[in-house]
């Protein structure tokens, strides 16, 4: 074959090709977009139509991002505010070091009897020393040990606290204390996945003394160390913070308006482990 029969044949290809070409555009491909764009076209009136009703609707004109803002600020000033009060209930919770350490180890018999008896001996001499009657049922009141009680680990809770709220009253010079009496421990359970359980320590006193003493007793067992020293309050050592449920008081003599009878009723609070130690249900002598 020639070259000019080669070029003529090479020619005759490509116009084919591009006949071709031409005939898939034109009956195919045009087909397919004409019909992409009635299909698309609905759908972006309707985007036109909702874009022109959020801009023309008086209900959210005028919207930006500040009112988002001041809610996400708001929302951290609370998240910060709920750190801040977990601070602040965990030093209200925390109990005295020596007592935290027995709270949290298998309970010691001996070792309880005789911090109860040195306890005892301790507010008998400030009651001698400030003048305050001390009945024989109160020290008697302090947490004993009976064989029944099946965690009595926390009788070191127990003690702490009365031992410190009987204290305050002799150091707010009360007249009398009268009685005092602890129920059972209650345990509060652990919310899900927490780790930790609150304890509450429930305690009732009776006591006589003037006015002045009896509510500065109460201001004093309710607030934390800070409090009490920027209220010029008694400085009890190992004082844990407790909660008042209720009170009553009453005249105690007829003759004697400044004279009152109180009975009061705190909780105090301490923070365990979910899941005890083991071998915390009896005595190690």
């Amino acid at each position: 074959m020639s070259v000019t029969q080669k070029l003529g044949s090479r020619r005759l290809s490509v116009t084919i090709a591009l006949l071709l070409l031409a005939v898939y555009y034109a009956a195919v491909y045009r087909p397919l977009v004409r019909r992409e764009l009635d299909q698309t076209r609905p759908f972006q009136e309707m985007q036109r139509q909702l874009s022109a009703a959020a801009t023309n609707n008086p209900a959210i004109s005028g919207l930006t991002m500040a009112p988002l803002e001041a809610m996400e600020n708001g929302l951290r000033l609370a998240l910060s505010n709920v750190s801040k009060a977990r601070q602040f209930l965990s030093a209200r919770l925390r109990p005295e070091p020596a007592i935290a350490t027995n709270l949290l180890r298998p309970f010691q018999l001996i070792d309880y009897q005789n911090e109860r008896l040195n306890r005892g001996d301790r507010l008998i001499s400030m009651a001698g020393g400030r003048k305050v009657k001390l009945l024989p049922a109160v020290t008697a009141g302090l947490p004993e040990y009976t064989i029944e009680n099946p965690r009595p680990e926390l009788l070191w809770g127990q003690l702490s606290l009365v031992d410190g709220v009987l204290r305050a009253a002799v150091e707010s010079g009360v007249a009398s204390i009268e009685s005092v009496t602890m129920d059972a421990p209650l345990t509060h359970p652990p919310g899900p996945g927490a780790r930790e359980q609150f304890i509450e320590f429930p305690l009732r006193i009776e006591l006589v003394g003037g006015f002045n003493a009896l509510t500065r007793l109460l201001a004093t067992v309710v607030a934390d160390p800070d409090q009490r020293k920027e209220l010029k309050l008694p400085e009890i050592d190992g004082l844990p913070v407790a909660t008042l449920h209720r009170i009553l008081a009453v005249k105690e003599l007829p003759d004697s308006p400044g004279s009152l009878r109180l009975i009061a009723e705190f909780s105090g609070f301490v923070r365990l482990p979910s899941n005890p130690a083991s071998g915390t249900a009896g005595p190690n002598p």
